[in-house]
């Protein structure tokens, strides 16, 4: 399978890569709204994971609403981490428009568990 990784933070892509590595995923990268809509614009995806919470104007809830209308059967996971009160609102708030969602922290476990769900694999 072949998947979008979208994140602020090269720590978390590390963790999304070495997860997903061990399923024998491939993944591509991408720091930031741009950099994400330049490889979906160029690539065929199975997946698309992204945070929720990037730099103001190109969060990830922009990159969603994106990708869900220019590929509305792509299925997306999105994750969020901070503001302790407001994890849960975020990640309530993005299964509106992504496919599955969640909070970060993760374990391995929960994190495959979702990709899993949502690519029913």
């Amino acid at each position: 399978m072949k998947i979008l990784a979208v994140d602020d933070d090269w720590l978390v892509l590390e963790l999304i890569n070495s997860i997903l590595d061990k399923e024998e995923h491939e993944v591509c990268n991408a720091f930031c709204y741009d950099d994400a809509v330049t490889l979906f614009e160029k690539e065929d995806f199975d997946l698309v994971i992204t945070d929720i919470i990037m730099p103001p104007g190109k969060d990830g809830t922009k990159l969603i609403s994106y990708i869900k209308e220019k590929s509305p059967e792509l299925p997306v996971l999105a994750m969020t981490a901070g503001l302790e009160n407001a994890v849960e609102d975020y990640v309530n708030w993005s299964r509106i428009f992504a496919d599955d969602s969640i909070g970060k922290p993760f374990n391995c476990e929960d994190f495959m568990g979702c990709v899993k769900n949502i690519t029913k694999g």
